[in-house]
């Protein structure tokens, strides 16, 4: 009974023993489950937090990518546009292609109106009307403002400009917003009256009369007429071209071979008469009109950089045979080594001779006049011949290899530089056989 008793005493405090360890061993359980909880949860916390610093990182990466993508595509844009700018001067160079206008190679007349004091009359012009020498906002120099309803004639004392010559000018229109332009008139006569000014109607003597009627559009109407030594006028010569730019500075250049007679206005040409000057008449004038304008209006014509040269460049025997080549036509923005596209027709034309004798080497030398210092002009004469070099490489496919390069600035001078002929003279590029 006593050992049932013990038995029965054993197995309750055994009992007890297993409910109270349990009850341990449960709360140990609980206490170990807490602390994983809480661990996962500061797990899931910090990898909550983790993952939120690494999204911001991220973004930042993402924003920095961004930013370095945008200052890239600026970086190329930067880069574009400069090759856009330099796309942009090979098109405008490449606009030119198909101007075939060379200048003559000596110059006769020349005038940028440089000498001239703003608000005087030009000093070697005379006129029937009234003129200024003006300054624009837009535009570099002195410019020549022509009037209404009158002719401009410079003082050329020559008996002829010779059978084959050209003529060029830079005009800007000054016209009223709500107004059209009106006609420019150009006359190349013979005379030997120097100092005689033709009237509005033009000269009465033979020669070739022309005149250009522009729009805002763009379109120009133009007509030539030629006049014979009995003062009898042909027919009309009849073109419309859209070559006018409105609102900037335009070019006209004129080209004589004996009978033949073509105009261009900036790169393109607008006309090409074979006969129409008859054989035996010499031209030795040209005289300048504009026609009547509405004089409830400020109109005027603004002109500069005007050049009469005779004589046709002879490239192959000027290089071959008397060793250099001497140009004026190959043309710079003032003070820059800025080839103007007009400079074209120049540089096929040497192009073309370099490329027939291509085992000839040829050093490009550059040449200033007196204007800005020693130092400036020398550096200015050296860039303008890398210029020249790089157009005939890229623009006409010379080798590299052909051409050397220099410059003597204004240490070189053919002429005075005490007027507008001896400067643009002294403008030139010489290409040297070496």
């Amino acid at each position: 009974m006593i050992r049932l008793l013990i038995n029965i005493t054993i197995c309750f405090i055994i009992s007890s023993g297993l409910a109270f360890g349990q009850f341990d061993i449960i709360k140990k359980v609980k206490e170990k489950v807490e602390k994983k909880t809480e661990e996962k949860v500061d797990e899931g916390i910090d990898n909550t937090v983790d993952e939120a610093f690494e999204g911001n990182k991220e973004k930042e990466n993402e924003t920095e990518t961004e930013t370095e993508t945008e200052q890239t595509t600026e970086n190329s844009n930067d880069v574009v546009n400069e090759n856009s700018g330099t796309t942009k001067k090979k098109e405008q160079l490449k606009s030119y292609s198909k101007f075939d206008f060379v200048p003559g190679t000596n110059l006769i007349f020349y005038d940028d109106f440089s000498m001239d004091a703003v608000a005087d009359f030009p000093q070697k012009w005379n006129t029937n009307g009234s003129g200024e020498v003006v300054t624009l906002n837009s535009y570099p120099g002195n410019w020549f403002k022509l009037n209404n309803a009158a002719s401009y004639i410079p003082y050329l004392e020559t008996g002829s400009f010779g059978e084959n010559f050209t003529f060029e000018v830079d005009f800007l229109y000054n016209v009223p917003e709500n107004q059209n332009y009106g006609t420019l008139y150009f006359d190349f006569f013979s005379s030997d009256k120097v100092d005689e000014v033709p009237t509005s109607s033009g000269p009465n003597a033979p020669g070739i009369m022309f005149n250009m009627n522009a729009a805002k559009t763009g379109s120009a109407d133009f007509t030539a007429v030629g006049v014979s030594q009995d003062l009898e006028r042909s027919n009309p010569n009849r073109t419309d071209v859209k070559a006018f730019n409105d609102g900037v500075v335009n070019r006209l250049s004129f080209a004589f071979n004996k009978q033949r007679f073509r105009v261009y206005l900036n790169e393109k040409k607008v006309m090409d008469l074979p006969r129409i000057l008859q054989s035996g008449i010499s031209i030795n004038r040209v005289n300048i009109r504009t026609w009547y304008w509405n004089t409830d209006y400020d109109y005027s014509i603004l002109i500069k950089d005007i050049r009469v040269a005779e004589g046709q460049p002879d490239t192959r025997n000027d290089l071959i045979t008397k060793g250099k080549i001497v140009t004026h036509g190959i043309l710079f923005d003032s003070g820059s080594d800025k080839i103007k596209p007009e400079s074209y027709g120049t540089l096929k034309d040497i192009a073309t001779t370099l490329k027939d004798n291509s085992s000839v080497k040829v050093k490009v030398v550059g040449h200033t006049d007196s204007d800005g210092t020693d130092e400036s002009n020398l550096d200015l004469s050296k860039r303008r011949a890398d210029a020249v070099k790089s157009a005939l490489i890229n623009e006409f496919g010379i080798s590299d290899s052909q051409l050397e390069t220099d410059g003597k600035g204004e240490s070189e001078p053919i002429g005075q530089n005490d007027s507008p002929e001896g400067k643009a003279n002294n403008r030139r590029v010489e290409f040297v056989k070496l």
